[in-house]
């Protein structure tokens, strides 16, 4: 009786580490969202991961790490967001860029074909007194 219950917590622990694991999807890999709501579906984004001086350009900027990719809810992005970072080649930022601010072609002085208008408005409390 011992031995059987000793084979069945073995069983037991290996399944529980056979479902344990990186549970990531691989880079690349396509995904499937649960929703259509433009207001809980993410998009990539690009944002200043580190300061960018005004007349550096886009291209050294990424190739510098300072420009990295994110994801924000699809409702949110602005219509000027850069989805194409080869759009920033050569193209000197016009004014610095702070940590975390998003990338958008005004800030490089080049058209972006526009994406979705935002369609989501920002969070408001409403103080009643």
């Amino acid at each position: 009786m011992a031995v059987r219950s000793l084979a069945g917590g073995i069983v037991a622990v290996a399944l529980l580490v056979a479902g344990c694991g990186d549970s990531e999807v691989p880079a690349g890999a396509p995904t499937t969202a649960t929703t259509t709501d433009p207001c809980e579906v993410m998009v990539e984004i690009y944002v200043a991961a580190k300061p960018i001086p005004a007349g550096m350009t886009g291209d050294i900027a990424f190739a510098e790490g300072r420009i990295e990719q994110r994801e924000m809810p699809a409702g949110y992005r602005p219509s000027t967001a850069v989805l194409d970072p080869a759009l920033l080649d050569g193209q000197p930022a016009l004014a610095d860029l702070a940590v975390d601010q998003l990338v958008t072609g005004d800030q490089f002085g080049v058209a972006v074909p526009p994406a979705p208008a935002p369609v989501c408005e920002p969070a408001t409390t409403t103080v009643s007194g």
